[in-house]
């Protein structure tokens, strides 16, 4: 195996050309084996060796590495050999395989006239003990004229044992050993391994032809118990069939942990030196986690580590800025050791990442779905084809890999993971890019995302800030949660990102449900402006009031600074010092807010503007009632209007597409603002005109606001005429 960091897609053998491509230490078992041979000549005419050891392990390259020691003694210092590579693969049917055998054998004999006599006893032998049906084809007799061609031969032919000591003879005589190789055996179907085996047997004693096999001996005798000689029924017996044929064994040492760790050291620095990765901690320990974990008693072979990292190699370039690197290279190596478990990935990806849930949620099936525990996926694991003795060590990296599996390997879940980072398996927006190797359509990439985000700080509009912006409203989780990542990543730009979230916060659609495009702006502000440095709070507040709707996506954030649940800050004395300073400032801007709109009546306010006054109730309600009563009193407002704008309008959570309802009157509110008694005294005569039917609540437009405020004035009026209280 050619084991170079730079060519992990090639899963070629070590070259007898290149030795220095040898990382694994062979040399020394190749300098080893080279000296046995010697020896075994010296004590044996004839004799099968066979090099042993796992699939991938490197067999091919200690051949390859062997047979060029054997190539490079000098011809005529009797230490040479003539090597042979015989390949059964490369033989259809029996007859051609035995035919193949000697013919290679034959091929191996120089030519010259010393050394016609052995190659005629070689063909003589060959011939006496063919098959009937090769017959005719060894000795070029026309087809069909078989069958009497076939009876002359076999009537002058003389008899295998005659054969056998005239080869023997000549071999004798000729004094050069010959080394036929013979690889992958275990990969033969159990007929065509009995007849190499048997043809070994037939010849093995003939002088000066030795030979050494290679196989994986599990697969080996795995085959031989499924032959008719050998059988299935005593497992002893293959061994024993095995030992009659190889006289010395020659046991491929396995890669020492030293060893396998150094290569993949060095794999993984070179992966991140291609990449230009920049490894953090966090990262590397949760690598290393899996790795010491389960990994690393899996890359127990050159082949396995080489296939491992080939995959790396081959697909990482594509989503190389687009995905979490350590998932990576963890979903890769299930890919390549257990792909069953990769598809189960797939096809479980709503319960790994939580999704299911959402949706049956969505649909009002709170809680229908069945915990699932270890057993569960242990089961799955298991009918994934998960060895028994690796089952844990799987699941320890799916765990890695999917927090709600890890949550249910060790006990059934009772509550939702938090949403995963971004970049990580586990995160739904990214999984896709794990398994097709690209950012999918409907996606968008985190390399342009990171580009418009520099171009936010910058101030500069480019054609990436151009490509977000315009696919914000439709693609808002997406952006907000990159975005949010970024402004956490880089610890800057959070004045510029916050002004830049305002100045689109109107392009969002007016959903009403528990989660929409609206709240995750919302949230995420919220969570970037708590995390600015104090110095800021106050420039991020006015330069998000320069836009349409920005003030009152700030209002959100000051809730969140100065609100009873301020869960999301830690306090500091300059902290609540700058939070004290952006409130005042908020009021402000809100007061000219109102200032600018007071030609209109409060009926006819935007309705982002308007709502701004249960922010200026909370923060500054002496404030917000003496504005009020000054523009009633000014004549500027009338108070019906105003009584108009305290009626509540909402909408379904959850129904799509649900249209606005009136639905309540606050009247505390109003009481605290105005006075209910004034307001009674005001519009007496307007309430008296409006009759006692219920109000009209799907009609939201500022006549029906009017008149529900009358009718709900009216009943409050006449039940606290009815309970004695009066209004005067």
């Amino acid at each position: 195996m050619n084991v170079t960091v730079d060519g992990w897609l090639s899963d070629d053998p070590i070259s007898g050309d290149t030795p220095e491509s040898d990382l694994l230490g062979m040399e020394g078992f190749v300098e080893s084996s080279f000296g046995l041979l010697k020896r075994i000549r010296s004590q044996s005419e004839s004799s099968v060796i066979a090099l042993i050891g796992p699939w991938g392990a490197g067999k091919t390259s200690v051949l390859n590495l062997l047979t060029s020691k054997l190539d490079g003694i000098p011809a005529g210092t009797g230490s040479d050999w003539v090597v042979i590579n015989f390949n059964p693969w490369h033989y259809q049917d029996l007859p051609s395989l035995q035919e193949g055998f000697f013919r290679e054998l034959d091929k191996s004999v120089p030519s010259g006239k010393s050394w016609k006599k052995v190659r005629n006893s070689i063909s003589g032998f060959s011939r006496s003990i063919a098959p009937i049906s090769s017959l005719a084809s060894l000795a070029g007799i026309d087809p069909s004229k078989a069958v009497a061609g076939v009876a002359e031969l076999i009537a002058a032919a003389p008899s295998v044992a005659e054969t056998r000591r005239a080869a023997e003879i000549a071999m004798r005589k000729a004094g050069k050993p010959v080394l036929m190789i013979l690889d992958d055996l275990d990969r033969l179907a159990p007929e065509e391994l009995l007849l190499v085996f048997k043809l070994i047997r037939l010849i093995g004693r003939l002088p000066n032809i030795y030979y050494l096999v290679s196989y994986d001996e599990e697969t080996l005798l795995d085959v031989l118990s499924r032959t008719g000689l050998v059988g299935a029924e005593d497992p002893r017996r293959a061994i024993n069939y095995l030992e009659k044929i190889v006289q010395v064994r020659l046991d491929l040492p396995p890669l020492r942990a030293e060893q396998t760790s150094s290569w993949v050291d060095e794999a993984v620095n070179s992966f991140a030196s291609r990449f230009s990765l920049s490894p953090s901690p966090e990262e590397l320990n949760r690598f290393t986690r899996a790795y010491r974990g389960h990994i690393r008693h899996r890359l127990d072979t050159p082949r396995a580590i080489k296939r491992y990292f080939g995959q790396i190699d081959a697909f990482f370039g594509q989503v190389r800025d687009e995905v979490d690197w350590v998932d990576f290279l963890l979903v890769s190596w299930l890919r390549t050791a257990e792909p069953l478990v990769y598809d189960l990935m797939i096809r479980e990806r709503d319960e790994l990442l939580g999704t299911s849930d959402a949706v049956m949620n969505a649909h009002g099936l709170f809680g229908i779905r069945e915990k699932t525990g270890k057993d569960h996926w242990s089961a799955k694991l298991t009918a994934s084809r998960v060895s028994e003795n690796h089952v844990d060590g799987v699941a320890y990296v799916l765990g890695l890999l999917f927090p709600r599996f890890q949550s249910a390997w060790h006990e059934p879940q009772t509550e939702h993971s938090p949403r995963a980072k971004a970049g990580r398996i586990s995160n739904p927006d990214y999984f896709d890019r794990f398994v097709s190797f690209q950012v999918p359509d409907g996606d968008i990439s985190d390399v342009l995302v990171r580009t418009a985000y520099q171009q936010i700080i910058d101030g500069v509009s480019g054609p990436q800030l151009l490509r977000v912006g315009s696919e914000f409203a439709a693609k808002t989780d997406i952006l907000v949660d990159k975005l949010e990542n970024l402004f956490e990543e880089r610890k800057q730009g959070g004045v510029q990102l916050l002004e830049w979230l305002a100045s689109h916060y109107s392009l969002l659609g007016d959903e009403y449900d528990l989660v929409t495009p609206r709240t995750r702006v919302q949230y995420a502000s919220q969570r970037v402006y708590l995390s600015l440095p104090a110095t800021d709070v106050v420039a991020a507040l006015e330069s998000a009031a320069q836009h349409e709707e920005g003030l009152a996506l700030a209002s959100f954030w000051i809730y969140a600074a100065t609100g009873t649940d301020r869960f999301l800050i830690q306090d500091t004395p300059e902290r609540q010092a700058a939070y004290a300073d952006a409130q005042v400032r908020f009021l402000q801007l809100v007061q000219e807010d109102f200032d600018r709109h007071r030609n209109l009546s409060p009926l006819d306010f935007p309705v982002h503007v308007w709502n701004l006054i249960w922010d200026w109730i909370r923060l500054d309600e002496d404030g917000a009632r003496i504005w009020l009563q000054a523009a009633i009193r000014e004549e500027a407002w009338p108070l019906l209007d105003v009584a108009g704008s305290f009626v509540v309008a909402q909408s379904s959570v959850g129904s799509a597409g649900a249209k606005r309802t009136l639905r309540s009157l606050e009247l505390e509110t109003l009481d605290r603002m105005i006075g209910l008694n004034r307001v009674y005294e005001s519009l007496g005569s307007d309430m008296e005109d409006v009759d006692d039917s219920p109000p009209n609540i799907s009609d939201v437009t500022p006549n029906s606001r009017r008149q529900f405020a009358l009718k709900m004035l009216k009943k409050e009026w006449l039940k606290s005429q009815s309970e004695g209280e009066g209004f005067l």
